[in-house]
């Protein structure tokens, strides 16, 4: 009866968020007031579930990509709005969905929860992670007779399309790589490949196989270093105690 109470309860806690989940993935497709209301709306529901309480990095990161949304809207510059409208509407979803799982926690362990119902209850909030399979190397070939001592013509290697994340590693800095993009800034396009398994770009776990997409055009690259300055993240002297003010 324990775990059908506790499935209820995750039901319960989820299914109002499907009408905002399923209707973020529309985004792209709203004029730009309507994804600017959305933003809103997401983010008045982060700040009624106790976002800045449970889940304080989201909700300000949340808010930081709606206020810089909303100025470049004002500007008239709504593709770059568009981007930000969503991240900030994202961010907030996950900043709901975290509060909520949080609360729940603290009420059932207020409860009195047995120890071994309490542990059983934190697993299951643990992501599980499936470690990846490694490839089995063939034996070394022999070594090769002395050939020509004239230097052989480079061979130039063939970009990296995935990567392993090491710990105290961010987007940012995996981007920096010389073997990724070598620019810090160009994170979002990591962000948008992985969405499947990073909810927040500030979130990522050593062990975790990243996509590194390949072929953009200038224009692209040029989109995702915008977006990055917008946003805010990973920028030097960035202060995340300190919450810009919403424009009216």
């Amino acid at each position: 009866m324990p775990s059908v109470a506790r499935r209820l309860s995750c039901q319960r806690i989820l299914l109002p968020l499907a009408v905002l989940v399923i209707t973020s993935l529309h985004g792209c497709s709203l004029a730009p007031q309507a994804e600017l209301k959305q933003a809103r709306e997401a983010f008045r529901l982060t700040q009624q579930e106790a976002g800045p309480r449970y889940s304080p990095e989201l909700t300000r990161a949340a808010k930081r990509a709606l206020v810089k949304g909303r100025l470049l809207y004002d500007q008239g510059r709504h593709q770059s709005s568009a981007r930000l409208l969503e991240l900030a509407q994202q961010l907030s979803l996950q900043a709901v969905i975290d509060s909520r799982l949080q609360h729940q926690r603290l009420l059932q362990l207020q409860g009195g929860l047995h120890a071994s119902r309490r542990a059983d209850w934190i697993l299951q909030l643990q992501p599980v992670v499936t470690p990846p399979t490694l490839p089995v190397l063939p034996p070394p070939a022999p070594a090769a007779p002395a050939a020509d001592p004239r230097p052989a013509a480079s061979v130039s290697k063939a970009p990296v399309t995935e990567h392993r994340v090491r710990d105290g590693e961010t987007l940012s800095s995996i981007a920096a790589q010389r073997s990724v993009y070598g620019d810090g800034l160009l994170w979002p396009l990591l962000y948008r490949a992985n969405r499947d398994q990073i909810k927040d770009p500030r979130q990522i776990y050593p062990g975790q196989i990243l996509t590194i997409p390949r072929g953009q055009s200038a224009a692209d690259l040029e989109n995702a270093r915008e977006t990055a300055r917008q946003s805010g993240l990973f920028l030097p002297g960035e202060n995340p105690a300190q919450e810009p003010r919403l424009s009216k």
